[in-house]
């Protein structure tokens, strides 16, 4: 260490670069905080769109396993006309609320899962069966989680902060 400190006072020049060299480094380094555009309405529907466009292009039909039928077609012909009206009307000049446009999205996405029941597998009659009951009994929990007289403090009511971990149950 008392060597390079002796290097120091010999070469006055070092220091200086060196304090120079990392000046450059530290004023290359911008804080600017930049704004990133957020996707807008229009842009949001047009992607959801493209989605349902892929599916309809892109999946295979037909009666083997593991194909959707030619009826489900219609479910993804019909969103996106849909989705058209919506996606024209916002082009000219239409203004869309949050509200609308989460709805909007929320019709879209739940046709694509309705799109995607359709879909054909080759299983025994039990195995359709326990499909039904599951489905069933999730359509039978998301009922429970939507009726708010369900939670509550008092005798057969469930507590309040029980409601996140049935909804954490419920996801797949």
């Amino acid at each position: 260490m008392k060597q390079f400190i002796d290097k120091l006072r010999k070469q006055p020049f070092l220091p200086f670069m060196f304090i120079l060299s990392l000046l450059v480094s530290f004023a290359a380094c911008s804080d600017d905080n930049e704004e990133y555009i957020e996707s807008t309405p229009l842009r949001i529907l047009e992607d959801r769109r493209e989605a349902l466009v892929y599916l309809l292009e892109e999946s295979t039909f037909g009666t083997a396993p593991g194909t959707y039928p030619e009826t489900a077609k219609e479910i993804l012909n019909k969103a996106i006309e849909e989705l058209d009206a919506v996606i024209e009307r916002v082009k000219g000049g239409q203004a869309i609320d949050s509200a609308t446009l989460e709805r909007t999205v929320a019709k879209v996405n739940q046709a694509i899962d309705a799109f995607k029941e359709t879909r054909l597998y080759n299983l025994s009659e039990t195995a359709l069966e326990y499909i039904r009951l599951l489905q069933e009994k999730a359509r039978e929990l998301e009922e429970i989680l939507n009726d708010e007289s369900n939670f509550g403090n008092y005798k057969g009511q469930y507590p309040h902060d029980s409601k996140k971990y049935w909804k954490m149950q419920s996801k797949p």
